[in-house]
């Protein structure tokens, strides 16, 4: 036993089985796609929610798209692509990026926890299939949970340059401008990390740029938004959870009429329901982080409800062992932000809005089943 446990952490040491490894993983996972989505079949993309991202012919019309603003990083990444007619080579590059990102984060998680915490890690978000199958999509989810990953990475370990740091926190949000929660808060630790450095000079240009971003979202989530997104008879009725079965008690047709005069949704909306009918706020907000925890949805195909409550189940189960882990309290305030953010908004039948706030979870729920793991064959050979 003892030479079978010294042969895997020579392997799980070794940059080049994981390099192996991960190339393996890679094209396992792209042929799965392939047989599981007919719509990779041809190209192979996943037009998933893509349409808008490939519309536009040339700068002008990208500028001009009314989602540019919430994504412009990702219109300019699919852009270069359609420019030069390398459409198809988008999924291949998205799970490179994808697995190069995975193998940063395995080499800064080994310096942090150890080879074990860092390979389960490293394989529990490669294995996802939650993850991987939007690699094939064009949709800006993979990009955001690889720039997620590197995030983790440049923030936890020891060096990261400061310039750096922040560019990869601002492309995190100019990807998908529904991050901002976790990008106040990933700046937080960054900014902190850079004030202990007495860079004084930097820290204020940098707190500055953070303030002046924060205060133009907060603008833009304050703004009434148009009926081609989120209305308020949607959202402050719960559209999206009673489809899924759930039941609102407490509504009254006279939350609309008060606080939706414009019947457009906006965070001013969901203030005037909390001040005035806070049991309902309670419950709408309470069924609604708990339908987005649990991904209750019947819309969803048998297959995909069984993988995600087995992933639910690991992610959870596991997280109880490895409360005590490093940084919980970083990994865990990421991981809960977004379901914060769509409190006041829909949750999504597939959850792309708060999928990639699994990854800020996964360190803590590897070292948990490390712990687990530990703890039960400790146990067997007491009792032997």
């Amino acid at each position: 036993m003892k030479t079978v446990l010294n042969y895997y952490n020579k392997l799980i040491n070794n940059n080049y089985f994981i390099y192996l490894l991960s190339i393996f993983i890679l094209i396992l996972t792209y042929k799965y796609n392939l047989f599981k989505f007919a719509e990779a079949a041809n190209g192979p993309l996943m037009p998933w929610d893509g349409d808008r991202y490939l519309r536009p012919n040339n700068f002008k019309e990208m500028l001009s798209e009314q989602y540019f603003v919430s994504f412009p990083f990702y219109y300019f990444f699919v852009g270069i692509f359609k420019k030069y007619n390398l459409i198809n080579l988008i999924p291949i590059i998205q799970f490179l990026i994808f697995h190069c990102s995975c193998i940063l984060l395995y080499k800064t998680l080994s310096k942090i926890y150890n080879s074990n915490i860092a390979f389960l890690t490293w394989l529990i978000i490669l294995l996802n299939p939650i993850f991987f199958k939007w690699c094939h999509a064009i949709n800006p989810l993979i990009i955001t949970i690889s720039l997620c990953i590197l995030s983790l990475h440049i923030l936890l370990s020891e060096k990261s340059k400061i310039i750096l740091t922040f560019l990869i926190l601002l492309l995190l949000l100019k990807n998908d401008a529904k991050l901002i929660l976790n990008y106040l808060i990933l700046n937080y630790f960054f900014l902190k990390k850079v004030f202990n450095s007495n860079s004084t000079k930097i820290f204020i240009s940098l707190f500055l740029i953070t303030l002046l971003i924060a205060i133009h979202h907060i603008l833009i989530l304050n703004s009434s938004t148009s009926s081609g997104f989120i209305t308020a008879a949607s959202s402050i009725e719960g559209h999206d959870i009673l489809k899924q079965g759930a039941k609102l008690i407490f509504y009254k047709k006279q939350i609309l009429e008060n606080c939706s005069i414009t019947e457009m949704n906006s965070l001013k909306n969901h203030f005037c329901m909390i001040i005035n009918y806070p049991k309902y706020s309670l419950e709408l907000y309470s069924k609604r982080l708990t339908y987005g925890l649990f991904w209750i949805s019947p819309s969803f195909s048998l297959q995909y409800q069984i993988i995600s409550i087995l992933m639910l189940f690991f992610y959870y189960f596991f997280l109880l062992f490895g409360l005590k882990s490093k940084n919980n309290i970083f990994l865990l305030i990421n991981f809960i932000s977004p379901f914060i953010l769509t409190l006041p908004y829909i949750l999504d039948g597939d959850q792309r809005f708060i999928t990639h706030s699994y990854i800020f979870l996964t360190p803590l729920t590897a070292a948990g089943f490390y712990f687990f793991i530990n703890k039960f064959f400790n146990f067997l050979n007491y009792y032997r």
